[in-house]
């Protein structure tokens, strides 16, 4: 399926609109979502609402102003398992520009995001937990983030309750000069250790600004096996606020082009 707009709709469509049933189950696959300029654009290019569990796969989503996939399933619980895989994210505006590759804001218990592309975007992976999820879980494996604006994988308590239970990053790749590579924080400032049991591991770091790898939340990290490359001088790898991780463990990484790796 091709969908391409030739009028500007980047305040208010979303190409493709799922709302179903009681844990619903629908697969998106091969699929070209395509705003044609940076001046024609669409609002979202998948948008999942009302307790669908999708499968979104090997789909070519180019030039979103908001969202590239939007998972807002609000009642779901842990039921539920979301998988986004081989996509490629991409927009003709240059960042930062306001839009966010994919946004998972509520609801699945699960959700595995493996072997996409995202380019370009204020924001790659942005996870908003909420109180309607006492725990969710995230696989995050074998992705390329280039060039995002913010952060590519962004874990952002806005409200209070919700939890992230667990957070595995994994054999991923990162292009990113000035945006953060994993950034944990908690808005509210009312329970810093809501995302829990982070492992950080296996992947490649190249960064023009400092620390990729930002904690201003979090409880029990693991950073391991991973490679650091700093391509300016005077930057640090890993940086801590003063309310988290609560404990952790920085195993054996590889750390190039810097003298002070973490900042604490």
């Amino acid at each position: 399926i091709g969908i391409t707009t030739t009028v500007d709709k980047s305040g208010n469509t979303a190409a493709i609109y799922l709302a179903g049933p009681l844990a619903g189950r629908d697969m998106i696959d091969n699929c070209r979502i395509y705003g044609s300029s940076a001046t024609v654009r669409l609002s979202i290019g998948v948008w999942c609402a009302s307790d669908v569990i999708p499968t979104i796969r090997s789909n070519y989503i180019l030039s979103c102003s908001s969202y590239g996939v939007l998972l807002q399933n609000s009642t779901a619980g842990a039921g539920g398992e979301a998988v986004i895989m081989g996509n490629t994210f991409n927009t003709a505006v240059a960042s930062p520009n306001g839009a966010s590759a994919l946004t998972y804001t509520s609801g699945l218990g699960v959700v595995r995001i493996i072997g996409n592309t995202f380019q370009t975007y204020d924001i790659g992976v942005d996870i908003q937990p909420d109180s309607t999820v006492a725990n969710s879980s995230a696989l995050i494996s074998a992705n390329s983030f280039e060039n995002n604006n913010t952060a590519s994988i962004l874990v952002d308590r806005v409200t209070s309750g919700g939890f992230v239970n667990t957070l595995n990053v994994t054999g991923n790749n990162f292009q990113n000069p000035t945006g953060k590579h994993v950034y944990i924080r908690d808005q509210t400032g009312t329970n810093g250790a809501f995302c829990r049991y982070i492992n950080i591991t296996g992947n490649a770091h190249s960064f023009t600004a400092t620390g990729p790898i930002q904690f201003a939340g979090g409880y029990m990290a693991n950073i391991d096996g991973n490679i650091f490359e700093a391509m300016a001088v005077g930057l640090n790898a890993i940086g801590f606020s003063a309310t988290a991780p609560g404990t952790g463990t920085i195993g054996t990484n590889v750390f190039a082009g810097m003298t002070t790796p973490y900042a604490l």
